[in-house]
């Protein structure tokens, strides 16, 4: 049945679905009690739901979305939603994506900060964590492919790989190497560089503020992903203003993964422990906030006008070689803890030979890589 909501966007194709907003909110509210395993997982579920299943959203403009986010500091994953949702409804679509995709995780996460005497150290809690954690690390890397698979007959994509990875292993910082590489492809391959343009009482109100502006600007000058800013918050948390002790930021680290939805939301049960219940809502408003502004305001319009120049395709090739050897380098690092043990690789084939039989969905994985992890007694 044709979807009769009114299209807010004209430069979206008319042959596109065009949810309503109850329909955004609920989709990725079931995103955030469901989508573990940290950002890359979380946005490689969005392109199977959102781009191949719903049909919301173009692969180009997912794609082109993908590669601009990659180089704007904060949460990755919580800005593609944010950037779904307005693409497909405006900003009251935008809006629904963001506080659907953060409700389930911020609720968990104030019931396991509310918890946080509770100290778990029984075995087969790990075991469960994981058999999540890897079955998430096949997530990322099934999320890598579907990024790249379209670009893999591409002798040009190759030559960015390589070129993406000298750079890397060079140490410029990743927004420098995507756009660097999106506009040497330009140069090289499009031939015309000349074109080119570049509220609660009975909390301390001061405290509070220090809380909003601590997560604020952690998030909103810090690129690489939720997992980049995490030291950041880390330093601020126990070393700047000692609001928390390392070993609580750890527990709150291993929440934030553990638990559906951004890693970020970890900030969530730094807040509570920092402030209560406000603190935690504030923490929460204030770590995604940047993120939020960006998608909804000037970052849409710009995508829009770049999507309609002649070099955007080149432009993107060079980016996403980029973006591509960024995740592959981060897919290593987060698996580097694994690999010394084989129960690790026979979770990992089993995961992988269910998705090539089945192909079921990404909560689904999860919860059997959590329930093979305990059968295996990975620690």
């Amino acid at each position: 049945m044709k979807n009769k909501n009114k299209n807010p966007n004209p430069n979206r194709e008319t042959s596109l679905e065009v949810p309503s907003i109850s329909e955004i909110f609920w989709n990725f509210f079931k995103l955030g009690l469901t989508g573990f395993g940290g950002p890359l997982a979380l946005v490689s579920q969005m392109q199977i739901e959102f781009v191949q299943k719903k049909r919301w959203i173009e692969e180009k403009q997912f794609s082109q979305a993908f590669a601009m986010i990659k180089t704007l500091p904060g949460a990755l994953a919580f800005s593609m939603a944010t950037h779904i949702g307005q693409y497909a409804r405006g900003f009251l679509g935008g809006l629904a994506a963001a506080m659907g995709l953060i409700l389930p995780p911020f609720v968990m996460m104030i019931g396991l900060a509310s918890l946080s005497k509770l100290h778990i150290s029984h075995e087969g809690f790990y075991s469960v964590y994981h058999g999540l954690t890897i079955t998430a690390l096949f997530l990322i890397g099934l999320g890598i492919f579907n990024l790249i698979k379209s670009y893999l007959r591409d002798y040009q994509y190759y030559l960015g790989l390589l070129g993406s990875l000298i750079l890397f292993y060079l140490n410029f910082p990743e927004p420098f190497v995507i756009v660097f590489m999106g506009i040497l492809f330009c140069g090289i391959f499009f031939m015309k560089p000349n074109k080119l343009v570049m509220v609660f009482p009975a909390v301390d109100g001061l405290l509070l503020k220090s809380l909003a502006w601590t997560c604020f600007k952690s998030s909103a000058f810090v690129f690489g992903t939720g997992l980049a800013i995490l030291p950041i918050l880390q330093k601020e948390f126990t070393q700047v203003h000692e609001w928390v002790s390392f070993s609580d930021f750890q527990v709150a680290v291993t929440w934030g993964q553990v638990t559906p939805g951004p890693v970020l939301i970890t900030a969530t049960y730094l807040g509570f422990l920092v402030a209560g219940f406000t603190g935690g809502l504030v923490a929460t408003a204030s770590v995604f906030l940047a993120n939020f502004l960006h998608m909804v305001t000037w970052f849409p319009y710009a995508l829009s006008w770049m999507s309609k120049q002649k070099w955007i395709g080149f432009f993107i090739k060079g980016a996403l070689s980029a973006v591509a050897i960024s995740l592959f380098l981060s897919l290593w690092s987060l698996s580097q803890p694994f690999v010394a043990e084989i129960r690790n690789f026979i979770l990992l084939a089993a995961i992988w030979a269910l998705w090539l039989y089945k192909k079921p969905q990404a909560w689904i994985l999860m919860i059997t890589g959590g329930i093979i992890g305990l059968i295996l007694g990975i620690k």
